[in-house]
């Protein structure tokens, strides 16, 4: 639970005892403080620490989680095939994707510049780009109004990587 819902559970639960007073007070039969003292013992003891004791707390159990370091590429992280095409691919939708909200162009009038359809462009958004080459997100990005760089340099290691690079 974070700070802020930890924050709102408290306002909520002080809201609730002061209705409790005023109104379900003289239903029950119990007094306002009795009617307080209930509500008080009902909450966690997280949701009655303070909210940075309750942060810290997420972090130890953090700690105690396995974690695991991503390599920079989700999708060599999942294992998937052609991974560094799929990063760059997804950079290449990402920037498209930026462009086309700057614009503030619908998803017609952006498939019209990028000479797509409509659905087409529709599942961009939403990820599906497997059937979509580079050369043609990067054209797209053209008929938005971008500038591609291909960049290539001497490797570190003995196998070179693709990488997407956005400005």
């Amino acid at each position: 639970m974070g700070k802020r819902d930890l924050s709102q559970e408290l306002l909520q639960s002080v809201r609730e005892m002061k209705a409790g007073r005023r109104g379900r007070a003289h239903r029950s039969g119990k007094s306002g403080s009795a009617m307080a003292k209930a509500k008080r013992d009902s909450l966690t003891a997280e949701a009655r620490r303070q909210p940075m004791a309750a942060a810290r707390d997420e972090k130890r159990k953090l700690k105690g989680a396995d974690v695991e370091m991503s390599s920079g590429n989700v999708f060599a992280d999942l294992g998937l095939p052609d991974a560094d095409k799929l990063k760059i691919k997804s950079g290449l939708v990402i920037e498209i994707t930026k462009a086309v909200r700057r614009l503030g162009l619908s998803q017609a009038e952006a498939g019209r510049r990028m000479s797509l359809s409509q659905p087409k462009v529709s599942g961009l958004f939403r990820g599906e780009f497997a059937n979509v080459s580079e050369r043609k997100l990067m054209e797209c990005l053209n008929r938005l109004g971008y500038d591609v760089e291909i960049r290539a340099k001497p490797a570190v290691r003995r196998t070179g990587h693709l990488r997407p690079a956005a400005a």
